[in-house]
């Protein structure tokens, strides 16, 4: 059997090959957005409860059930689908 050792060099080489796949930029791309999108949506929910008209104490109670929603879509979204994690 023939051993191989790796060079730093070549390793380096392969994880930035890596990186740069198709597949890795466009997921990279599709998370950023999906978290983007849903902390922003989180941040600024606040501004826009009050906007509507509602009260502070109201604002408050509906923002903290969207922050809830939104770590609960997180968490569900980092576990893959059919698969018993337990």
């Amino acid at each position: 059997m023939v051993c191989l050792e790796r060079t730093p060099t070549s390793f380096g080489r392969e994880v930035l090959r890596s990186i740069r796949s198709p597949q890795v930029v466009i997921l990279f791309i599709l998370l950023f957005m999906k978290e983007t999108g849903l902390n922003g949506f989180a941040f600024f929910h606040p501004s826009i409860v009050n906007e509507l008209g509602f009260s502070q104490s109201d604002t408050t109670t509906y923002c903290w059930a969207i922050r809830l929603g939104v770590f609960g879509m997180q968490l569900n979204s980092s576990t893959e689908p059919g698969v018993d994690n337990s």
